[in-house]
């Protein structure tokens, strides 16, 4: 299996990701009534799991294959650098601040599923980091094509709704998931020079 993912140039937790995504999908089928699907009034009874589970499941084989050609995409272009735990910490990250920003600011909103939303986070926070921390000015540009994205919009889809917010907030939660690990880093630091 390992042969397989360096033949692919995946590192472990995105490989790890298109797996479960792909497992995900097919064991709950492609269908917006799943029990993983972002649903405003299970989470109201408090299934709270859907608040993640609702990006690892797809309403097609289509919408799938989309989104892991885009995760692979910005995973090996944009996030290569990243260490396993930066890039889980971006994705669940990514993943909640939608979800909530969903919940909270779209009250009209009754479901969502799909991975699209995190992809831009991924972007947005792989790009941030490697521009700011990595001294990588090119990012920049990277950074500045994915709000041009934005601003085009999503494609229309016939096969099912696109909820472009969701790439906001997920572009957003990206740049937030940034600004909390340099927070952290720079409490550890404190802490560490406070103790000697």
């Amino acid at each position: 299996m390992a042969l397989i993912w360096r033949l692919l140039g995946l590192r472990s937790a995105p490989a790890v990701l298109i797996l479960i995504v792909i497992v995900l999908s097919l064991l709950a089928g492609f269908s917006s009534a799943n029990s993983l699907v972002w649903r405003r009034a299970a989470l109201n009874e408090g299934d709270y799991w859907r608040l993640l589970s609702a990006h690892l499941v797809h309403l097609s084989p289509r919408h799938l294959l989309i989104n892991l050609l885009a995760l692979w995409l910005v995973s090996e272009l944009i996030c290569k650098t990243l260490s396993s735990a930066q890039w889980i910490s971006l994705f669940v990250v990514s993943a909640i601040g939608i979800s909530l920003s969903l919940w909270l600011l779209q009250p009209q909103l009754q479901w969502y599923a799909g991975l699209s939303g995190v992809l831009h986070g991924l972007w947005s926070g792989g790009a941030a980091y490697r521009c700011i921390i990595e001294r990588k000015r090119i990012f920049l540009l990277a950074l500045l094509a994915l709000f041009v994205r934005l601003m085009i919009g999503a494609q229309v889809s016939n096969e099912f709704p696109v909820i472009a917010v969701a790439h906001w907030y997920g572009a957003f939660s990206g740049l937030l998931w940034l600004a909390l690990t340099q927070m952290n880093e720079r409490l550890h630091v404190l802490d560490y020079n406070a103790r000697c």
